[in-house]
């Protein structure tokens, strides 16, 4: 995630100085908006693959209901 957070810093024009990302992330939808933002988060994970594990976990049916909690 620290590539994102350096990413989302940079699209702000300030560095990163070891924020976490929620952090980042408010600054970032504060000064930019959240449009800026959404495209920032797409340019890194509209296409990737997920991991092994990940598709491991996603066959479970409780993993579609954890968000609604």
């Amino acid at each position: 995630m620290g590539r994102v957070v350096k990413d989302i810093g940079s699209g702000m024009s300030e560095e990163y100085n070891g924020e976490n990302l929620s952090d980042a992330y408010a600054a970032a939808v504060h000064k930019l908006g959240n449009q800026q933002v959404e495209d920032i988060f797409e340019k890194h994970f509209k296409h990737c693959k997920p991991s092994n594990e990940y598709n491991q976990l996603a066959r479970y049916p409780f993993l579609e209901y954890i968000h609604l909690i």
